[in-house]
């Protein structure tokens, strides 16, 4: 059986940065981002590995 292919979508003018989303990956997939901010100043999250989603939508 093939491995499930999922991806995140981050609309990175909105996130706040609370990093909710990187806490409920079960694949620790998803980061905030070190060095970008967005427009409000915020880090916003970023897939650091996104081979590994698995597309269960914990993130969303």
């Amino acid at each position: 059986m093939g491995k499930i292919k999922g991806s995140i979508v981050v609309n990175t003018d909105r996130c706040k940065g609370c990093s909710l989303c990187v806490v409920a990956c079960p694949k620790d997939v998803i980061a905030l981002s070190d060095k970008h901010v967005n427009v409000n100043g915020y880090p916003y999250a970023v897939a650091v590995r996104p081979d590994d989603c698995i597309g269960c939508a914990s993130c969303g």
